[in-house]
């Protein structure tokens, strides 16, 4: 049993990175995406196939903002904008999922094509620039959704008035709600603002008692201006109570897409991602919750995010470059890792590095 159950396991991790994608990627990465949306929108298809393989382990079980999870991996909101693969990702082992980032207006995004690849170093270049089919729209698909993990929505919009409509509206079904503050592809109105920002999360802890993370840039620490926007914000944060999440894609120009911004994400970004979280550490020293995100793909990546101060981790990169098995080869080498280093539990590593 147990031979061809790790038979079965193996072609359906490897089925993906060995057959699916080398033919999406002969496709122009924008239609690749919309057919993987296509199939992503199947469930059914997941249910049989994927469910039965998750990876669990007691020592991966940990809390963020208080709410348990089975394990430290979610899948970041790129892929479910509108909240149209919420059911089809309760099969794929995370430990949280994401919508959005949802606005208050449906919004069509940025002038196509949207996505470029840079295959040699794994990375991606978006620029979306906010799609969203309108809250009404996501409160229609995920409302009567009876989700087998913790679920966070995404917000982003240009006044505090949107945001906190469109946080009550989803109140009900949302376990946390993240505030991308800044979209590198954007041109609507931003919270960097150390005040904008201070009466954002006022109005919005007014209006809920749900846990509440800010997106923050990705910021250049060779940038001493950068740097200190980023200690403001974490400052801002901490004070409040508030989770942080690090950090959006680095936004760069890119000559073959025509929006004026793209936001590069994968390993590319990995460096400064973890470099981030271990400036921050300095001030956080674990009183705020911090997912960390950008550029993993390993288990030995999770291990260092998580060594560096992050409660949990999302990927979206990964996934497109590996497929579902991703999660459950990242959840097994971190695994390895934690019992290797003699870690009885995953709540032991966090913040390792400071202590």
């Amino acid at each position: 049993m147990g031979l061809l159950f790790n038979t079965y396991k193996n072609i359906v991790i490897e089925t993906y990175p060995k057959i699916i994608r080398p033919i999406l990627f002969q496709l122009s990465p924008d239609k690749a995406h919309n057919i993987g949306q296509w199939f992503l929108r199947r469930r059914k298809i997941y249910q049989y196939l994927i469910k039965n393989i998750n990876y669990t382990d007691r020592i991966l079980e940990t809390e963020i903002a208080n709410l348990k999870i089975k394990n430290p991996i979610g899948l970041g909101p790129a892929l479910n904008k509108d909240g149209d693969i919420t059911e089809t990702l309760q099969n794929f082992g995370f430990g949280f999922t994401y919508i959005g980032s949802v606005l208050k207006n449906k919004n069509i995004g940025n002038k196509h094509p949207w996505f470029i690849r840079y295959k040699d170093n794994q990375s991606l270049g978006n620029s979306m620039g906010l799609p969203s089919k309108g809250y009404e729209y996501v409160l229609k698909k995920n409302s009567d959704i009876n989700s087998l993990t913790p679920l966070i929505t995404s917000l982003a919009d240009n006044t505090i008035e949107k945001i906190c409509f469109v946080m009550e509206k989803l109140d009900n079904f949302s376990n946390i709600f993240e505030i991308d503050i800044s979209c590198p592809t954007s041109k609507e109105k931003n919270f960097e603002d150390r005040e904008e920002l201070k009466k954002l999360l006022s109005k919005l802890k007014e209006k809920t008692d749900k846990p509440l993370f800010v997106k923050l840039p990705h910021y250049d620490l060779k940038n001493k201006e950068e740097i200190e926007k980023l200690f403001d914000i974490v400052n801002i944060c901490i004070n409040s109570e508030i989770g942080i999440t690090i950090s959006n894609t680095k936004r760069i120009k890119e000559e073959k897409i025509p929006s004026e911004y793209v936001g590069l994400s994968g390993r590319e970004i990995f460096s400064n991602t973890n470099n981030i979280l271990k400036e921050i550490q300095t001030i956080t020293n674990n009183k705020i919750p911090i997912i960390g995100t950008g550029g993993i793909f390993s288990g030995d990546d999770a291990y260092e995010i998580i060594k560096n101060g992050a409660n949990a981790l999302a990927i979206v990169t990964a996934f497109i470059y590996y497929g579902p098995g991703i999660t459950y080869k990242i959840l097994e080498k971190l695994t390895h890792r934690l019992k290797e280093e003699k870690f009885k539990s995953i709540n032991e590593l966090r913040g390792y590095n400071i202590k």
